[in-house]
């Protein structure tokens, strides 16, 4: 029997999918959980970074903090479990696609915020159905 059909090297295959999915979910959830509760502590600090000036009101900043926190709490849960959890990963890509074409038109400092969102969405999205597709091949 080759290597490839072997069930002990298709869970091998669908281990190392999940680890290197979890890994690129992890990077994004540190680089936006610290970010989001500094902004949220800190909005003004924010607007300035955003180049958003000082008549941005300062609910509305929280407010979008809050939202950028419950994404990555939507996220959290398919860190942890991907396969059963692929709802809210969809869901959380979705948001994501979403939150980078409300950020182009906005422009100034919002063109990197649009850039990270439309970088990770397709790798999580690309890396979580490659995982899933590994899993699926690995079980008899």
């Amino acid at each position: 029997m080759s290597g490839t059909l072997s069930l002990g090297a298709a869970r091998a295959e669908a281990a190392a999918r999940l680890g290197l999915f979890r890994r690129v979910l992890a990077i994004n959830l540190c680089l936006a959980a610290p970010l989001g509760l500094a902004a949220l502590l800190f909005p003004s600090t924010l607007a300035s970074l955003l180049g958003l000036g000082p008549v941005t009101p300062r609910g509305l900043l929280r407010a979008w903090v809050v939202l950028l926190l419950a994404l990555a709490a939507l996220h959290l849960p398919a860190w942890l479990d991907p396969v059963r959890e692929r709802w809210t990963l969809l869901i959380g890509l979705a948001v994501r696609v979403v939150l980078a074409l409300v950020y182009l038109p906005l422009g100034g400092g919002f063109i990197l915020l649009a850039l990270g969102e439309a970088g990770f969405a397709p790798t999580l999205g690309l890396l979580s159905w490659r995982a899933g597709i590994a899993v699926l091949m690995s079980r008899p």
